[in-house]
């Protein structure tokens, strides 16, 4: 393998971050292939990543561990937590599904302010004769 300089962060998400790269593994090649699979079909900086590592040279199908190794490919720990983080795919598979069914304006119920059971009403809940005593009420 090369030197440490020549090693370049292949999923580079976090600028300012120019040491400490970690050469793939078998476990993460994996990793950030499927993540690339899933960031694919998204939107962001992620997906603009994922389009770069579909290449020929790079995770695509035909890649392999190897072939990634000869590149000089490795990542930063950060890059590579940002890449892998499933919650962050999660909102984005979300929002994507948003974008793509948007709520109908025409659908939308809009609330009252208040709600009727705390409305203001002149004649109340109970009736005009007390329960207690029995006496007519005045209003």
């Amino acid at each position: 393998m090369s030197a440490s300089a020549a090693l370049v962060c292949c999923i580079h998400l976090i600028e300012d971050l120019n040491n400490n790269l970690v050469s793939l593994s078998t476990k993460s090649f994996e990793t950030i292939r499927q993540c690339m699979q899933e960031w694919l079909f998204l939107d962001g900086k992620e997906k603009e990543i994922a389009d770069y590592l579909s290449i020929p040279n790079g995770f695509g199908v035909d890649s392999s561990l190897e072939k990634c190794i000869n590149n000089n490919y490795a990542y930063h720990r950060k890059c590579y937590m940002r890449f892998t983080d499933k919650t962050k795919i999660q909102r984005a598979n979300k929002k994507r599904m948003e974008d793509i069914n948007p709520v109908d304006v025409n659908t939308t119920v809009i609330r009252p302010k208040r709600s009727k059971a705390i409305s203001y009403d002149p004649i109340g809940i109970f009736p005009p004769i007390c329960v207690i005593c029995s006496r007519e009420k005045n209003f």
